[in-house]
């Protein structure tokens, strides 16, 4: 996302810069699918549309993972669960692709629209 701020609107501080673990692949897309086990050790599932048209979803597990969220993401930790509340939202994830684990989970509500997702309709009147 910072690449895509012009450089004239960057400001003088730094930039925040995103560490991804090493071994992990980085993917954007909409949760259509949080599957959550109530036995203790079984994993979550995770199903992620990638944004990339023709993209097959890729479907994620971890026994443990954290969830960032923006600021703007109208649910404060203390009114949310992950098992409930995520699907159809906005996602970047880090995952290690063999075994399909996932990493890290961030949630947002304000990306601009990636430069390779379908462009939107205009309603009809």
């Amino acid at each position: 996302l910072w690449n895509q701020i012009p450089v004239k609107d960057r400001g003088d501080g730094a930039a925040l810069t995103l560490e991804i673990p090493p071994g992990t692949k980085l993917e954007r897309g909409t949760l259509t699918g949080v599957t959550c086990s109530t036995k203790p050790g079984e994993a979550a599932l995770f199903t992620l549309t990638p944004d990339a048209p023709g993209s097959e979803p890729l479907t994620l597990k971890s026994e443990r993972f954290s969830v960032g969220f923006s600021d703007s993401f109208w649910w404060g930790e203390d009114h949310y669960t992950p098992c409930y509340h995520l699907t159809g939202h906005t996602a970047i994830v880090a995952y290690k692709p063999e075994g399909m684990q996932l990493v890290s989970l961030e949630v947002r509500d304000d990306l601009p629209a990636s430069k390779t997702a379908a462009p939107a309709t205009a309603p009809s009147h």
